[in-house]
């Protein structure tokens, strides 16, 4: 699958094999940095975004895509900030914030789990 946000925050799920527009809907309306695959799982499939002031982890099912807010007040330490880039790994997000932390994300989570510090400014490279 294909996902897609446009610039007027509009986020997309293509097939890419059949060429068809799976689905579409409204997203976050910050701007939106980055956004990484995740698993499918039961035949849905997953994926996280992220930017200013969210994080969003986005399940489509069928032709339906709902997304998840993560919350950061499960982890101490962790904060609300501009959150730049993702991947998936191993079952988990990894998230690079601003502040140079990156926040560790069950991948059928709605909550940061753990942080380590990183770098001492903004985490820019792709995870």
């Amino acid at each position: 699958k294909l996902f897609a946000i446009s610039e007027d925050n509009q986020v997309a799920v293509c097939d890419w094999k059949s060429q068809t527009l799976l689905s579409v809907t409204k997203g976050e309306p910050a701007p939106t940095m980055h956004l990484a695959s995740g698993p499918t799982v039961g035949g849905n499939y997953s994926f996280l975004s992220c930017g200013d002031k969210h994080i969003r982890i986005w399940t489509l099912n069928g032709r339906n895509l709902t997304a998840a807010k993560v919350v950061t007040s499960g982890c101490q330490g962790a904060k609300i900030q501009l959150y730049l880039c993702a991947a998936q790994v191993h079952g988990k997000y990894l998230v690079g914030c601003d502040d140079g932390a990156i926040y560790v994300i069950p991948c059928d989570g709605k909550g940061v789990t753990g942080m380590f510090e990183h770098h001492t400014s903004e985490a820019k490279a792709k995870l």
